[in-house]
């Protein structure tokens, strides 16, 4: 970071300021910097503006995710201008830009002076002609004309104070501005972790999945679930009625065996073999 000296000896020093008093030189200064605190470092600008003798003409505050800042437009002293510099650099800052310009407005200033004197001699001609007048359209003729006359002598005192202000007070524009520091990229930093670690972040990453997977599972299920319990009745009634005509089926085919085959010998004797035979001794 350069010094205030060597900054101030590669612009203008006290001496050129002075000079430019007497030639009509008004200064401009451009700023910017990038600083680390910005909070910090408004308060500064805004401590060294009103030391200076200053005041801010406009203030506007800009902040996003890329960064944070704002823009003062000051006016100061012009013998104060060059000291006023260096203290803005003394600003704890990482980057400046800096750039200094200079109008001389001498020549113009000149000429409005002239012309200024001019003007005046032209209004007090028309004044007097104005109290001479005695017909009503040569006092309307020198009325209006000495009203366009006035606001042309307003329009070159309004340009001269203009270029007085600016001669006495120099104008910079202060551009402050702070971006948000550079994280660790996540992905080199869980590299260079332990092998413990890295396999205890891994277990509990795959616990979290399944854990995931199962809730999810559950909500699906309770989701459906009214689905699932209409679905399970209608097949148990399917169920029911084609077991019923099943049975029904088969005990029509067992009947119809019955009528075309006859009684069988166990349906003719339903006691059985010996019984029959002990009917035969008896006999």
């Amino acid at each position: 970071m350069p010094s205030p000296a060597q900054t101030s000896g590669a612009g203008i020093n006290s001496q050129d300021l002075s000079n430019g008093l007497n030639k009509k030189l008004m200064y401009k200064a451009n700023i910017v910097m990038e600083i680390q605190d910005y909070g910090k470092a408004q308060s500064e600008v805004r401590n060294i503006v009103t030391l200076s003798g200053g005041y801010i003409v406009n203030f506007s505050e800009t902040q996003s995710s890329s960064e944070r800042g704002g823009t003062f437009i000051v006016k100061v002293p012009a013998n104060g201008f060059s000291s006023f510099l260096n203290r803005l650099e003394n600003i704890a800052h990482e980057n400046l830009q800096r750039s200094i310009e200079g109008q001389d407005a001498t020549e113009e200033y000149v000429d409005l002076e002239s012309r200024l004197k001019a003007k005046q001699i032209m209004e007090e001609q028309y004044v007097a002609f104005m109290k001479k007048a005695t017909k009503t359209t040569d006092l309307v003729a020198f009325a209006n004309e000495l009203e366009r006359i006035q606001s042309e002598i307003e329009q070159m005192k309004g340009r001269m104070r203009y270029i007085d202000q600016n001669v006495s007070y120099s104008t910079v524009e202060i551009r402050l501005y702070e971006t948000p520091q550079k994280k660790d990229d996540p992905k080199s930093s869980a590299a260079q972790a332990p092998l413990g670690q890295r396999v205890s972040e891994a277990f509990q990453g795959s616990i979290d999945v399944i854990t995931i997977i199962v809730q999810w599972m559950i909500v699906i299920l309770s989701g459906s679930l009214p689905v699932l319990v209409i679905a399970a009745l209608v097949l148990l009634i399917l169920w029911l009625v084609r077991k019923s005509g099943q049975r029904k089926r088969e005990e029509a085919a067992q009947k119809r065996k019955l009528l075309n085959n006859g009684p069988t010998f166990e349906e003719r004797h339903p006691e059985g073999p010996q019984d029959e035979e002990n009917e035969r001794k008896d006999e």
